[in-house]
């Protein structure tokens, strides 16, 4: 009978282990996965050895159990005779003797399989580790996971700086779907840790030389941040590190801006908003240039028209009403969303910008100049998006962000047919994660049947949206800073989302005055006449109002940020003469 228990009691424990095992790969760390099987397949090796050894003993469970623990060891050290346990199951009659035969032999097996590939794992951790130490004068570049967009920066900022360390962590060799960036990551000759980010100690490094972390997991917001959150305090004390932390969320905002973060410079890289204000800085030209000419006035109006909600697309509405104030020009904005509450969802996001008073208020140059209109639930796929599509008239912009790459060149196709249709040739952007289309467009290779080309540009690929210039070094950015550094501190810039977005749309704005010819843009202002003054002032207070509004300010007697309430948001000659002063630009 003992044979037959501890047979069926092997079984359920190599059962067990297997399940623990599954259930801890989705989402455990490996050394606890590892230790469960290292621990399971002890287990059930105590228990098929102990009745031979209770056979051969047969006077103590106790000394039984002491030498079941011994042979369980030797098979890990491949030190056991498995020719005792085939003596001591001859006793055993019928086809059981071959089932627990076959099943001491799988354990025999297993256990010093489990050992060596236990050791081999050292060993390679502790390669990787010495490679990393042989790097102790370089600059290091970490990231917390392998990803395709941390392997295009690496890739990139390996490409300028030969002689930089690449460190990937929280890599897992058993992930099939990215032996792609495992073969990448090799090319730059990165160094892949399985340990995640914030367990494997960096401040080894030579003190003067920098170390820069990229926390950007494509798939856990809270790990982010709770990776951040552990790296600043660790490193908070050393000088020569910076953070770039990848977040579009309210807990990561409110983690850099209130986090002590030391000598460390710590950047949230909100990645929707610097997608857009990346591409409204390098490419706006063409949303000026599109625009139609309106005979009897003279002006230029820019209509356009954004397909899609995500979080792309939102930054994209809120950017236009305030970048498209501009001497000459009028702006019309058209949002179509699958959402059926979209208008509700952008009221509540920006209510001053949306409401009665402001939306559609051309009377004079005293406020923002802007018409938006919101289309929930009408998209290029239903029946009703022709009609309304249509009825606009004049169409010279259109940006399309969906979330999916199939989606988004879906609907811009759609919308280039539908403009040909009507008569109208807008610029049209689409938010693509690939190069290759973008690559296609270049070469003049996307087109129909009939040769007659799409004329859509790819917009945000990864390559792009990720490279050393983008994320390091922009030039917007630097730009930015350069304007803010007038009145606030660099830490300021880039730890405070309030100072970093207003300063961001400033550049933006300058870079387009200048571009649109506005008079007296290029002087600065103690060089401009008295009608310049005014003018560049004015315009200034209209684009920080839509600004202020778009990012859900609303106007109070009294100045109260909590509450994104601000005593300037009026009509500009409503503003004290002090007041205006500070529009000069």
């Amino acid at each position: 009978m003992i044979w037959q228990i501890c047979f069926a009691l092997s079984i359920i424990a190599l059962v067990l282990t297997a399940v623990a095992a599954v259930l801890l790969r989705r989402n455990g760390p490996e050394q606890k996965i590892t230790s469960i099987i290292v621990f399971g397949i002890a287990v059930s090796a105590v228990i098929i050895v102990f009745p031979a050894n209770f056979a051969q003993i047969n006077d103590s469970y106790l000394r039984t159990l002491l030498l079941s623990l011994l042979n369980a060891f030797r098979m890990f050290v491949l030190d056991d005779d498995f020719s005792l346990m085939l003596e001591q199951t001859a006793a055993i009659e019928g086809a059981f003797r071959t089932c627990y035969n076959w099943l001491a032999a799988l354990i025999y097996i297993a256990a010093p399989v489990t050992t060596f590939g236990v050791v081999l794992s050292i060993f390679r951790k502790y390669a990787v580790y010495r490679t990393y130490l042989f790097h102790f004068f370089s600059p290091v570049y970490i990231f917390s996971e392998l990803n395709s967009k941390s392997i295009a920066l690496a890739s990139d900022l390996k490409k300028h700086e030969p002689r930089a360390l690449i460190v990937f962590t929280n890599v897992d060799d058993d992930e099939k779907e990215s032996e792609k960036v495992k073969a990448k990551a090799k090319e730059i000759k990165g160094l892949l840790f399985k340990d995640s980010i914030t367990k494997i100690k960096f401040s080894r490094h030579y003190s003067k030389s920098p170390i820069t972390f990229f926390v950007m997991s494509e798939i856990e917001d809270d790990r982010n941040i709770s990776d951040t959150s552990k790296l600043i305090e660790r490193y908070r004390k050393r000088e020569n590190t910076r953070l770039y932390f990848f977040d579009d969320t309210v807990n990561g905002k409110l983690l850099t801006e209130n986090a002590d973060c030391g000598k460390m410079i710590i950047q949230r890289v909100n990645e929707p908003q610097r997608v857009v204000s990346s591409l409204l800085y390098d490419r706006g030209t063409e949303i000026f240039d599109s625009a139609v000419e309106i005979t009897d006035t003279g002006e230029k109006k820019i209509t356009a028209v954004i397909v899609g909600t995500d979080k792309t697309a939102e930054e994209m509405f809120r950017a236009l009403p305030w970048m498209c104030q501009m001497t000459g020009y009028r702006l019309e904005i058209h949002v179509f969303s699958s959402d059926e509450r979209a208008d509700e969802h952008l009221t509540a996001l920006c209510p001053e910008l949306l409401d009665e008073t402001h939306n559609g208020y051309f009377a004079d140059d005293d406020e923002a100049n802007y018409k938006i209109e919101i289309h929930p639930y009408v998209m290029p796929e239903y029946a009703g998006f022709e009609k309304t599509f249509s009825a606009i008239g004049g169409v010279s912009f259109v940006f399309v962000s969906r979330g999916s790459d199939e989606e988004n060149v879906s609907d811009a196709v759609t919308v280039r047919m539908l403009s040909e249709r009507y008569g109208y040739h807008p610029r049209i952007w689409v938010v693509t994660g690939e190069k290759v289309a973008a690559e296609k467009v270049a070469k003049g290779m996307l087109c129909n049947h009939r040769k007659q080309g799409y004329d859509i540009s790819f917009v945000g690929d990864i390559e792009s949206a990720y490279s050393r210039d983008a994320v390091l070094f922009s030039e917007l950015e630097k730009v930015a800073l350069a304007r803010h550094m007038k009145w606030g501190a660099e830490e300021e810039f880039w730890r405070i989302e309030y100072c970093y977005r207003s300063s961001i749309a400033s550049a933006i704005h300058k870079k387009y005055k200048l571009y649109c010819g506005v008079p007296g843009a290029e002087k600065e202002p103690c060089d401009r006449n008295e009608k310049e003054r005014q003018l560049l002032r004015r315009l200034e207070h209209k684009r920080w109002n839509a600004y202020m509004r778009s990012e859900g300010y609303v106007y109070n007697e009294t100045r109260n940020d909590l509450a994104k309430a601000h005593n300037c948001l009026k009509p500009f000659s409503e503003l004290p003469e002090k007041e205006q002063m500070k529009d000069d630009d």
